[in-house]
Parts: structure tokens; sequence; C-alpha cells
């Protein structure tokens, strides 16, 4: 995880710092408001690496349980499934992003 907030941070610097010079209009006179901003943006990220550290680690729970294939040697045969498990996963996660996205945007969810 540590990684990941050097990566952060950096990228962060460059393009916050670096980048991105404000015009006079757009200096922010509230900067806890940005502070807070920068702080939730920070949990989000932090929420979003555990998630995926946690899908993670399941599918390596179900691969070495023979639950799940994972292609470590190819042959001829194999691409046309390949090419449509990608595409196909592709699809999947692109819908469920989408559908995700605009439910977060509920008043409910928004928050």
């Amino acid at each position: 995880m540590s990684g990941y907030f050097i990566t952060a941070s950096v990228f962060y610097w460059l393009m916050y710092s670096v980048l991105d010079k404000p015009s006079s209009e757009e200096k922010t006179d509230n900067k806890a408001q940005e502070r807070q901003t920068i702080v939730d943006d920070i949990k989000l990220s932090v929420l979003s690496v555990v998630f995926f550290a946690f899908a993670a680690s399941c599918f390596m729970i179900c691969f070495r349980a023979d639950l799940t294939k994972v292609y470590t040697h190819f042959s001829l045969k194999d691409i046309g499934y390949i090419i449509f498990s990608y595409v196909t996963v592709l699809l999947l996660q692109d819908t469920y992003f989408y559908f995700t996205h605009r439910l977060f945007h509920l008043p409910l969810l928004f928050k």
C-alpha cells in the first residue's frame, strides 16, 4: 500500500503543483474545503485499494482451490476463447461500472 501512496503523492504533486498554475480567478479562498476534499479523496482511494486487494485475494484463493482457470500456457486453439473471454469481461465490467456510477448519483447515495 505504501507504493500506492508514493505513486499517488507524486502524481498529485505533478498535477497540482507543477502543471496546474491557477489564474487569479481560479484560486480558491476556502483552503479548509480544499483540504477536506483531499482527505475525502484519500479515504476513497484507501477504500478502493482495500476492496481490490480483497477481490484479488478471493481470486487467488479460488485459483489455488482449482475453482477457476488461468491460462499460463497458450495454444492456438485457446485464442478464440481468450478473445471471447476478454471482450465479455470488458463489456460486463464497463456495464457494471456504468450502472454503479449512475446508482451513486441517486440522492440517497450521493453523499
